[in-house]
């Protein structure tokens, strides 16, 4: 397995389409899309349409966070100019391990590494858990577009 970046021992790879079920599944696992732009169920037909297309869309990144190499999480970011729009998505047998921080981290550290200067996150107000994930990552509140928290993750400039 060719990985892509690593930090505190979770591993980065790209994502496959072996991987399209497991997402589909945490996707839809207690209700999580009610947070998403689309709040809606997806089914797996719809699902995996979209993930074919977006494996081979160059403006986006469909990456797993891994450890010990058990898939964890699901992070997806779509590339604009120098920012990168990010989600993350946590498998079942991953939530309350304190593994989404991590996941995060790696995830965005490896987009800054490509370049990138700034990732969004656009979180709905519900979402606590997002909310305090992506504040503890340095994230700062940007704006608000009800029901969504726009969030900006900024590369400092080094000395």
């Amino acid at each position: 397995m060719k990985y892509l970046h690593k930090i505190k021992g979770i591993a980065l790879r790209a994502a496959s389409l072996s991987d399209a079920l497991s997402i589909w599944q945490w996707r839809n696992l207690d209700d999580a899309y009610k947070f998403y732009g689309n709040a809606e169920y997806v089914p797996y037909e719809k699902h995996i349409g979209w993930f074919r297309k977006a494996l081979n869309d160059e403006d986006r990144y469909l990456l797993i966070a891994e450890l010990e190499g058990d898939p964890i999480a699901h992070i997806r970011f779509d590339l604009e100019d120098t920012s990168a729009t990010v989600s993350i998505c946590m498998a079942g047998n991953a939530k309350g391990k304190k593994l989404s921080r991590p996941s995060l981290e790696v995830s965005c550290d490896y987009i800054m590494s490509k370049g990138y200067t700034e990732i969004l996150a656009s979180i709905h107000e519900m979402n606590l858990a997002s909310i305090r994930l992506f504040r503890s990552l340095d994230f700062e509140l940007e704006t608000s577009s009800p029901p969504f928290l726009n969030y900006c993750l900024r590369k400092h400039r080094e000395a």
